[in-house]
């Protein structure tokens, strides 16, 4: 919804969504499933991290992870040229294609690949020391590299720091979630409360579709939509009559019962994409926003809260013990593997409780705001 749309090209499904792959972010791969082989779980998830694979590629002073194909480990730089490949293979078909030019889904897959290529790409400067670095070239002495202070190597008569970049920790992963599924939670309550001062908008947007604005039958979709509500009803009364308070219906269920509720939003949507842009077109998309939002709220917020019991009991089991590694950067000299290149303030705070003295001082000077 974040992009105007939820069905369709929009739609995520395991296919699109893939599994975490560190080379498709620029992560650091250290400790990637815990040493497991993870491709009994999903056989699109990698095999074994390679000691090799973290070590510094003296020919660029890049991590082997990132660039260097020579051991025939996963890279971040065959995934761009991967991505990029599929990226014109698909826009050439759809361009192009003998006999099925012009197709659609050609089309989103073409842009899909160039969206996870222009990510790929972005995450060079935001997950990686190459800032810090690019600053110290330019003579910047109070610039703390994100690596261990004596582990220069010599590159092309130069010594400098190596190019290095995080991991994606199960504690950060974890915070990231509950506070995406917060703020859901939170847009979603004030919707709830506030969608009947929107009902009205149907009855704009049917009048301007029927003018002969936008495309698909709105009519038609808000009956349809409409019987979902009834179905939302039924189902909050039934886990409120469970005596555990898990009455409510699978996922799946759920899914199918709000897709009627997203096909409208997007019928809505192609109605008002159809407006000349300006302040009126803003104040439809924003009801609509707040209408589609008021509508999925009976549905989620049960479900989201469960999701954060069950975050919130998974957080706990993790202790400092799980993120010590994010430190030692500063505490160890030669480290030129770290495990997060950038500090939470969080982190930050623990680590001025652990330390003392001129290590703190540091940590204070450099670390990022």
């Amino acid at each position: 919804m974040v992009f105007g749309y939820s069905t369709k090209p929009f739609e995520p499904t395991e296919d699109k969504l893939g599994c975490y792959r560190p080379e498709e972010h620029l992560h650091n791969p250290r400790g990637y499933a815990f040493g497991v082989d993870a491709r009994r779980l999903d056989p699109r998830l990698r095999g074994p991290v390679a000691s090799l694979e973290k070590e510094v590629d003296p020919q660029t002073g890049l991590k082997n992870y990132i660039s260097n194909e020579a051991g025939g480990w996963a890279t971040s730089a065959g995934y761009l040229r991967f991505s990029m490949a599929r990226s014109i293979h698909y826009g050439r078909i759809y361009t192009s294609g003998s006999g099925c030019s012009g197709q659609d889904d050609d089309l989103d897959e073409a842009l899909r690949c160039l969206g996870q290529t222009l990510h790929c790409l972005q995450d060079f400067g935001a997950n990686s020391n190459y800032c810090e670095l690019a600053l110290i070239e330019l003579g910047y002495t109070g610039v703390f590299p994100h690596c261990g202070r004596s582990t220069h190597i010599r590159l092309r008569g130069r010594k400098v720091y190596p190019l290095v970049t995080g991991t994606l920790g199960i504690a950060n992963f974890l915070r990231c979630i509950a506070t995406e599924i917060k703020s859901l939670d939170e847009a979603l309550e004030h919707a709830e409360e506030d969608v009947k001062s929107y009902m009205g908008l149907y009855k704009i947007l049917s009048q301007l579709s029927r003018a002969g604005m936008g495309s698909g039958d709105l009519e038609k979709a808000y009956v349809i939509e409409s019987k979902s509500q009834k179905r939302a009803k039924e189902w909050n009364d039934a886990r409120d009559e469970s005596s555990d308070g898990t009455g409510h219906p699978s996922i799946q269920d759920v899914v199918e019962a709000i897709r009627p509720i997203l096909e409208m939003g997007d019928s809505m949507a192609n109605v008002i994409q159809a407006i000349p842009a300006g302040k009126f077109r803003e104040g439809l998309d924003e009801g609509r926003t707040i209408l589609l939002l008021g509508q999925l709220a009976p549905f989620l917020r049960p479900i989201l809260g469960d999701i954060q019991d069950a975050i919130g009991n998974a957080a706990s089991s993790i202790t400092i013990s799980n993120n010590r590694h994010r430190f030692d950067p500063w505490l160890d000299p030669t480290c030129d593997d770290p495990t997060h290149s950038m500090l939470s303030k969080d982190a930050l705070t623990n680590m001025l409780n652990l330390c003392a003295g001129r290590v703190a001082a540091t940590m204070v000077q450099y670390a990022v705001p």
